[in-house]
C-alpha cells in the first residue's frame, strides 16, 4: 500500500508542475540577525498520498522555544547487489555494500512555494507526517539558506546552541525494506557479556584478548543461531534478520563527520528506520553483534573508517557531557578523523563547537574561502596552544593521499588517522623521553606570496633503518602466494640473541609485533610462544606450501588471490626494496638461527631441528635434557653465554610474573625430526603442568578459545611494518610508509620514537614519518646512556 500511496504522491508533485528539471526558484526570507535567529519547520497533516506541504517560520533561540533537530545525510544508501557483496564482506572500506547517491530530487511546498529537497530527507518527511509528532523541527537543508553564505557560516556557528536546546535530535537511518524485522531482530539480541565499560565496544587489548569465542561457538550467540536442529524456513529467516542487520549498520550515516556534534550534544535521542523507532540499548546491542561476528572472521583487521564502531564513543562522550564531564577536543578530534565530509574544511569546523566556548574559534564569513592547508594549519596551532605538541603530533599518520602542502608534522584531518596511536589500544606505559623536558617551536614564514611552515624540537639520533619486513596488508588471505619472508630474514640477520637487551630474539620479535602489550598481563607465557610459532606457520610456512603444491586447489587460489589483489589495489611487497627472496631460503636459515627448546620452531616449518638444538641435546645427558630443558631453571649456561632462566619482556617485573616456561621434550624423541611435535592447544595433561602456575587468566576450552597474539597482531600492526637499524639492531615498527634509510629519533617529551626521512633535495630539511615503536627504547632505557640531544629542524 505504501507504494501505491507514494506513486500517487509523485503523480500529483508531476501534474501538478511543481517538479520540473530547472531549479525551484524558492525564496527565502531574509534573517535580520542569523546568529541568534533561526528558522524552524511546521509540518502540515495529510493523506499519504498527498504532496508534502509545510511552513517555515522565524524564532529567537534564546528563548524557550520547543522544537526537535534531524540528524541524517543528504545522500541516500542504495544497497549494491550482485558479486559486489562477497568482497563487501572481507575487504568492507575498499568494496562499500552500498552506493551513496543523491538521486531524483523530489519536490514539497513551503509557504505555498515549490521546494526541491533530496530524497533521503524527503522519505523522512514522509514518515514523519505519518507520525504527527506535532513539534516544529529544525533541518540544515531547509531552514538554512544554502546560498547565502552570509547567513550560512553565522548559522553553523550555532549549530552547537541549536543541537544542545533541541528537545529530541531525530537520527534518521533512512527507508528499510523490512524495517519491523530490523526491530525484533535487534531487541532479541541478548545484551553481550562481554562488554566492557558503559558502552560495551573494549579498545584496551589486555581486556579484549581471550574474550572473543571462536566463530562456531559466537554463532550460536547471534541472531543467527544454531542451525543444526531449524527447520530450513527458520534458518532462513535468522539468515534474512542478520542481513537486515547488517544493511542498518553498514549505512552512509554512520560515516558522517557532522554527526559527531549532532549525537554528542543532543539532550535525547531518537533512531529510526523507516517507520520504526529504534530504542537505543537495541542499536548498541546490533553494534556489539556486528563488532564481534567482524571480529572472530577477522575482518575488523581490515577496516579503515570506524563507522558504526565508534557510536558507542559519541554517545558516551554525550553522557559525560551531560553529567558535567565533556571530553577534551583532541578526543573528538580522533573521532571525526576517520570519518568523512564532502568539504574537507568539515572534517575541522564539525568538531568546533565540542571545545570549552571560552577557546572556541568562531567562523568568519570567508571560512569556505579559506585553503584547506590554512584551515588544517589554523586548527594544528590552536590545538597545540590548548594541549601540547606532544599531543598533536601522536595524529599525525595517514597512508592515503590527502591535502597537498601539509607539512608532514601537522595532522592531516581530512583522511584516516592510520595508523591508530598505539595509546589508542591501551600501550600507554611508554616513557622513550618523555622524562626531559618538550622544547617545540613552530614558525610560519610567508616569501613572495608563498607561506611555510617549520617545527623546531629537541632530538637525539638512534640509529638508521637498513631492512624493513612485509606490511600488514601482506597478511591478508589474498597475499599468500607473494610472501617471501622478508620479515623472517630481517629477524634472522639479528642473531640468536638481540643486542640491545640480551635477551632472545625471538622473545624481542614477539614484543615488537605486540607492541609490548603483554608485559602487563599475566597470560601464560607457554601459551603466547605457542600461539606465535602457530602464527608463523599460518602466516609463513603455509605459504611456502601453496607455492610448491601444484594441485588443482593451490592453482585456483593462486588465481583467486591475483583478481583480488589487483581489484583491491593491495600492496605487493614480495620485492621490498628490490630484493627478491626465495621463501624457502629464508625459511631455512631462519629456522637454524631460532629453532630452539623455548621456541620449536623446526616442526612447524618441516625441518630438521637446528644445530644448536641439536649441540644442546648431545652436550646434556638425556637424563638432564629431559628434566632441565631450556629456560627451566635459575642455572645460566656456562658454554654458550645464554641465561637459562628467561625474562619475559619487561626486567623490573616481580619475578613470579617473568618466567617463561618452554614445551618440554623426552629424550626418547630427541634428534628425530619427524618426532617433534610442538605441543599446541591439545596437549596432554601431563605438558600442561608445565604452564606458569601464576597466570590470572581462566583456562579455556581449546575449540572455543581464539589465538590472542594473532587478535593482538592484527589490531597493533594495522598499517604498520616491522624494520631493522643497521648499526645497532633495533627491532622496531613504524608506519606501512617506512623505508630503508629512515632515522630513528628519539624525541624529548614524547612517550615513543619518531621516524624521520631527508626530503632529498639537498637541503637537510627532514620530514616526519611517523611514530614507532623500538624495542629496547620504549621505557626510557636509552637516556641514561651516551644519547645526545640537540635541535632538529622538520620542514
Amino acid at each position: 500500500m505504501e507504494f501505491i500511496r507514494g506513486l500517487k504522491r509523485l503523480a500529483v508533485e508531476e501534474l501538478s508542475g511543481v517538479f520540473h528539471d530547472e531549479p525551484c526558484e524558492f525564496q527565502y526570507t531574509h534573517l535580520s540577525n542569523p546568529s541568534s535567529l533561526i528558522r524552524l519547520l511546521d509540518l502540515e497533516d495529510g493523506n499519504d498520498s498527498d504532496i508534502i506541504q509545510c511552513r517555515l517560520r522565524v524564532a529567537e533561540l534564546d528563548t524557550k522555544v520547543d522544537f526537535d533537530a534531524l540528524s541524517y545525510t543528504w545522500k541516500k544508501d542504495i544497497s549494491r547487489v550482485g558479486m559486489s557483496s562477497t568482497p563487501a564482506l572481507m575487504l568492507p572500506d575498499r568494496f562499500p555494500a552500498f552506493d551513496s547517491k543523491r538521486g531524483r530530487r523530489r519536490a514539497i511546498t513551503c509557504n505555498g512555494e515549490a521546494l526541491r529537497i533530496q530524497a533521503n530527507l524527503y522519505d523522512f518527511l514522509v514518515r514523519l507526517r505519518q507520525q504527527r509528532r506535532g513539534r516544529s523541527i529544525w533541518i540544515d537543508a531547509i531552514c538554512i539558506d544554502q546560498e547565502n553564505h552570509e547567513e550560512k557560516i553565522p548559522q553553523i556557528n550555532m549549530m552547537e546552541r541549536i543541537y544542545s536546546c533541541a528537545k529530541t535530535v531525530l537520527v534518521w537511518l533512512g527507508e528499510c525494506t523490512t524495517p519491523h524485522l530490523a526491530a525484533q531482530s535487534m531487541a532479541q539480541l541478548e545484551p553481550q557479556n562481554k562488554q566492557v565499560g558503559s558502552f560495551f565496544i573494549e579498545k584496551d587489548i589486555l581486556k579484549l584478548l581471550g574474550k572473543l569465542p571462536s566463530p562456531e561457538k559466537y554463532a550460536k550467540e547471534t541472531v543467527l543461531g544454531s542451525t543444526s536442529s531449524k527447520s530450513p524456513k527458520k534458518i532462513l529467516g535468522n539468515f534474512r534478520a542478520s542481513a537486515c542487520l547488517m544493511d542498518i549498520l553498514n549505512r552512509g550515516y554512520f560515516q558522517r563527520a557532522w554527526i559527531v556534534q549532532e549525537m554528542a550534544l543532543a539532550r535525547d535521542l531518537c533512531f529510526f528506520v523507516g517507520s520504526v523507532e529504534i530504542p537505543q540499548k537495541h542499536l548498541l546491542n546490533a553494534i556489539v553483534w556486528k563488532s564481534n561476528m567482524e571480529g572472530v572472521l577477522g575482518i575488523t583487521a581490515y577496516k579503515e573508517r570506524s563507522g558504526y564502531l565508534s557510536v558507542p564513543d559519541i554517545l558516551r562522550s554525550r553522557d559525560d557531557r551531560l553529567n558535567g564531564k565533556p571530553w577534551r577536543l583532541e578526543e573528538y578530534v580522533t573521532l571525526c578523523r576517520d570519518r568523512m565530509a564532502t568539504d574537507p574544511r568539515d572534517k575541522v569546523y564539525a568538531i568546533l563547537g565540542l571545545g570549552d566556548e571560552a577557546y572556541r574559534p568562531k567562523l568568519g564569513n570567508d571560512a569556505y574561502k579559506i585553503p584547506v592547508t590554512g584551515v588544517y594549519m589554523d586548527f594544528t596551532v590552536f590545538l597545540a596552544n590548548q594541549i601540547g605538541w606532544e599531543r598533536v603530533l601522536s595524529l599525525v599518520g595517514k597512508v592515503e593521499q590527502g591535502c597537498e602542502n601539509l607539512p608532514s608534522w601537522a595532522p592531516d584531518y581530512g583522511v584516516s588517522l592510520r595508523p591508530k596511536p598505539f595509546s589508542f589500544y591501551g600501550c600507554t606505559r611508554f616513557t622513550a623521553a618523555s622524562s626531559r623536558s618538550p622544547d617545540f617551536e613552530a614558525n610560519r614564514k610567508e616569501e613572495d606570496g608563498k607561506v611555510s611552515w617549520t617545527l623546531r624540537l629537541s632530538g637525539a639520533h638512534l640509529d638508521v633503518i637498513e631492512q624493513v619486513g612485509e606490511s600488514h596488508d601482506m597478511f591478508n588471505m589474498f597475499q599468500l602466494t607473494r610472501m617471501r619472508g622478508h620479515m623472517l630474514d630481517l629477524v634472522t640477520k639479528v642473531g640468536r640473541r638481540y643486542p640491545p637487551t640480551g635477551e632472545m630474539t625471538m622473545d624481542a620479535f614477539f614484543s615488537t609485533l605486540s607492541a609490548d602489550i603483554f608485559a602487563r598481563s599475566n597470560f601464560d607465557a607457554y601459551r603466547l610462544r605457542t600461539e606465535f610459532i602457530e602464527w608463523l606457520d599460518d602466516k609463513f610456512f603455509t605459504a611456502e606450501g601453496i607455492m610448491k603444491d601444484q594441485g588443482l586447489l593451490p592453482s585456483m587460489l593462486k588465481a583467486g588471490s591475483s583478481l583480488m589483489r589487483k581489484a583491491a589495489d593491495l600492496p605487493d611487497d614480495s620485492g621490498l626494496d628490490g630484493t627478491h627472496l626465495s621463501l624457502s631460503a629464508i625459511i631455512d636459515a631462519f629456522v637454524e638461527e631460532h629453532d630452539s627448546y623455548s621456541y620449536q620452531i623446526a616442526p612447524a616449518a618441516e625441518r630438521p631441528p637446528s644445530n644448536y638444538r641439536m649441540n644442546r641435546w648431545i652436550r646434556d645427558s638425556p637424563q638432564q635434557g629431559a628434566d632441565n630443558p631450556e629456560g627451566s631453571n635459575d642455572k645460566p649456561s656456562e658454554t654458550n653465554g645464554e641465561s637459562t632462566k628467561y625474562t619475559y619482556l619487561r626486567r623490573n617485573r616481580t619475578p613470579e610474573n617473568t618466567q617463561l616456561v618452554p614445551a618440554p621434550e623426552s629424550s626418547e624423541n630427541r634428534g628425530d625430526s619427524t618426532k617433534y611435535t610442538y605441543l599446541r592447544r591439545n596437549r596432554s595433561p601431563e605438558s600442561s603442568e608445565t604452564q606458569n602456575a601464576e597466570t590470572s587468566e581462566p583456562t579455556q576450552d581449546p575449540d572455543e578459545e581464539k589465538s590472542i597474539f594473532a587478535t593482538a597482531f592484527n589490531i597493533l600492526y594495522k598499517d604498520r611494518r616491522l624494520f631493522r637499524t643497521k648499526n645497532r639492531n633495533f627491532l622496531g615498527t613504524g608506519p606501512s610508509t617506512v623505508k630503508n634509510g629512515d632515522l630513528v629519533v628519539l624525541v624529548a617529551g614524547l612517550k615513543e620514537p619518531l621516524i624521520f626521512r631527508a626530503v632529498g633535495d639537498g637541503s637537510g630539511r627532514l620530514k616526519l614519518v611517523g611514530a614507532s615503536y623500538v624495542h629496547g627504547a620504549m621505557y626510557g632505557e636509552l637516556l641514561a646512556s651516551d644519547v645526545e640531544f640537540c635541535s632538529w629542524v622538520v620542514a
